[in-house]
C-alpha cells in the first residue's frame, strides 16, 4: 500500500503553517507506543509493530514529508523482541535512547541513531541474571549524563530494591546507588532531575497496601546528595487514589511540580470506582497541593471521559500543555483527542479537539494521541494511532498545530456564541484549494452535530458520504479519495438541524 502524505495548506503563503499526516503500510504500527523525536530540522517517530514485536519509524521534514524510513536493525533480539516504553530522550546530537520491554520480566536501554537507521542494546537485558531487573526512567541530565532507574524484583528470591545509576554519554555507569524499600516492586518514578546545587530529585507514588479491603497510591518526594545518598523523604496525600505514572510530571520556573494523571474514587452507593483527569499543582516544599483542576470540557457529555498522556512546557515558561485523548465510557477505544493550554495558576487558555476519517472508507472508528512535543519555531507536534474496525488494524497519525491550538488558521475566530435559527454558514471547510486530498471541517456553531458530508464531482454526480459526529470547536481531518482526478468537485453537509451548506473545492497538484 503507498504512504500517503500531504502538507496541511490552501496557497504557498500557508504551506509552512501545519499538517496533518495519516501514514498506511503494509506492516503498520502497533497500538502500544509511537514515540516522537526532533532532530536538527526534521522529526522522525518510531513505534513497535503490531503482531511483529518490531520497530518501524519514519524520518520526516516539518512539512510532513517523509525523508526516510526507519526499521529494526541490530542483534538478534532487537529483530524479534520489541515493545517500545515512553522514554525517548534525546543523548548526543545525533543519538537518541528509549526504554525498550523484551517480556514482562526484562528490559533494556537500546540507542538509536536516525542517521544510520542504527538500534543497539546499551543497558540492561542480563538474561543470566536471578532476578528481572525492570526499567522504569530515563532521563537525560545536565553534562552529557543520563540517569536511569530501575527496580529488582527479587523474582528468584533475592532482595527487592531499587537503584539509580548515572551514565556518561558514552554508557560507562559513573555513580550508582541502590536501596531495600518493602513498597520497591510497586515504585513508579513520575519526575527525575537533578538541582542547580548539584542534589537530584525524584518523585513518583507507591502502592500502599496497608487497607487489605483497598490499594491507594501515596505520592513521595525523595532528595539525594550529589553522590546519590538519600537524605530526604517526604510523602503527600492527594486523597483519591492519583497515578501519575500513566503521564508526566514537570517542574515549573517556581519549582512548583505539575501532575497530570488519574484520580480513582468509589462511585456513591456503588460497588464500582470511577475515574477522573486531573492537573495538581505541588508547593516546591511538597507539603500541600496548591491548586487541582479537573479536565473538563462544557460542552461535552458528562458520559464523555478524558484521559491524560502527558505534558510538556510551553515556550512561554508560564504555560505548560496537557493532551490526551477522550472515549465515551463502555467503549475500549477513545473517539478522538484534545489539547488543554495552561497558565501557571491553572486556568485554561483554550481547548482543542480533533478527529480524523477517511471519506471512501469511513474506517477511522477511533484514535489515540501518544506523544507530543513543542518544537524549536514553537509549533505543537503530536504523534498517535488510528483504529480501523473493520481490518483490526492501526495507521500512524501525525499533526501538528500553532499556539493557538489550530490546524486551521485562526480556528478560534471561526466559532460564534449565537448560531441563529438557519444559519447560511454553519461550517467551515478549509482549504478551499486542496493539495494533499485532506480537508478539515470545522463546526461555526458553538454546539455539537451530527453530520453527514456527501461528496460530488462538478456535474453533481454523487461519489461518497459519510457520516460524523463534530463537537463544537472539533477539528475534524477528513481524507478524500486517492483514485480522485484533479478538479472540481462540490461537498454537500446537512446535519440534525436540517442545516445545509455547499461548498466547492478545487482538487489540484
Amino acid at each position: 500500500m503507498p504512504i500517503i502524505f500531504a502538507i496541511w495548506a490552501n496557497s504557498l503563503a500557508h504551506a509552512q503553517l501545519n499538517f496533518n499526516k495519516v501514514i498506511f503500510e503494509d506492516s503498520i504500527i502497533g497500538k502500544t507506543y509511537v514515540q516522537l523525536g526532533l532532530y536538527n530540522d526534521y522529526f522522525f517517530y518510531i513505534g513497535d509493530r503490531l503482531g511483529t514485536k518490531k520497530l518501524s519509524g519514519h524520518l520526516l521534514d516539518y512539512n510532513g514529508t517523509v525523508l526516510q524510513r526507519l526499521d529494526s536493525i541490530g542483534t538478534d533480539w532487537l529483530k524479534s523482541y520489541k515493545i517500545v516504553k515512553e522514554s525517548l530522550i534525546r543523548v548526543t546530537d545525533s543519538t537518541y535512547a528509549f526504554i525498550a520491554y523484551v517480556d514482562d520480566y526484562y528490559s533494556a536501554i537500546v540507542e538509536f541513531n536516525p542517521e544510520t537507521n542504527r538500534l543497539e542494546q546499551k543497558v540492561g537485558l542480563d538474561r543470566s541474571s536471578e532476578s528481572a531487573v525492570v526499567i522504569s526512567k530515563l532521563v537525560k541530565l545536565p553534562g552529557g549524563r543520563v540517569a536511569i532507574i530501575e527496580y529488582d524484583d527479587g523474582f528468584w528470591g533475592g532482595d527487592q530494591f531499587t537503584s539509580i545509576n548515572v551514565y556518561n554519554d558514552n554508557w560507562k555507569r559513573i555513580n550508582s546507588i541502590a536501596h531495600g524499600d518493602s513498597l520497591s516492586l510497586f515504585f513508579h518514578p513520575c519526575y527525575f532531575a537533578q538541582n542547580a546545587d548539584s542534589t537530584y530529585t525524584v518523585t513518583g507514588e507507591l502502592d500502599d497496601y496497608s487497607d487489605p479491603q483497598y490499594r491507594k497510591t501515596i505520592q513521595f518526594r525523595r532528595r539525594f546528595d550529589p553522590t546519590l545518598k538519600l537524605f530526604e523523604t517526604k510523602y503527600l496525600d492527594f486523597k483519591n487514589d492519583f497515578r501519575s505514572s500513566n503521564a508526566n510530571c514537570i517542574e515549573n520556573k517556581n519549582r512548583h511540580l505539575i501532575y497530570a494523571g488519574e484520580a480513582f474514587f468509589k462511585m456513591p452507593d456503588s460497588l464500582y470506582y470511577d475515574n477522573e483527569s486531573l492537573i495538581i499543582d505541588v508547593d516546591p516544599d511538597f507539603s500541600h497541593i496548591v491548586w487541582q483542576k479537573k479536565l473538563n470540557n462544557p460542552i461535552l457529555n458528562s458520559s464523555l471521559h478524558l484521559f491524560n498522556r502527558g505534558l510538556f512546557q510551553g515556550s512561554n515558561a508560564s504555560e505548560f500543555y496537557t493532551y490526551g485523548n477522550i472515549k465515551r465510557r463502555l467503549y475500549d477505544f477513545p473517539d478522538n483527542s484534545y489539547v488543554y493550554k495552561f497558565n501557571e495558576h491553572g486556568d485554561s487558555l483554550w481547548m482543542r479537539t480533533f478527529r480524523y476519517a477517511i471519506l471512501d472508507t469511513n474506517a477511522i472508528s477511533g484514535q489515540y494521541l501518544l506523544d507530543g512535543k513543542l518544537t524549536k519555531d514553537n509549533k505543537l507536534l503530536f504523534a498517535g494511532i488510528g483504529s480501523d474496525s473493520f481490518s483490526k488494524s492501526y495507521h500512524t497519525w501525525l499533526f501538528q498545530i500553532d499556539e493557538e491550538g489550530c490546524i486551521i488558521p485562526d480556528c478560534n475566530k471561526l466559532i460564534t456564541k449565537d448560531p441563529g435559527n438557519n444559519p447560511e454558514h454553519f461550517i467551515t471547510v478549509y482549504p478551499s484549494i486542496v493539495t494533499n486530498r485532506q480537508i478539515c471541517l470545522l463546526s461555526s456553531l458553538n454546539i455539537n452535530q451530527n453530520l453527514e458530508v456527501s461528496l460530488y464531482t462538478r456535474e453533481g454526480r454523487f461519489l461518497n458520504k459519510i457520516q460524523i459526529f463534530l463537537e463544537a470547536g472539533m477539528q475534524f481531518i477528513l481524507k478524500l479519495p486517492d483514485q480522485l482526478a484533479y478538479g472540481n468537485y462540490i461537498i454537500r453537509m446537512i446535519d440534525d438541524m436540517g442545516r445545509k451548506q455547499t461548498e466547492n473545492i478545487i482538487i489540484t497538484e
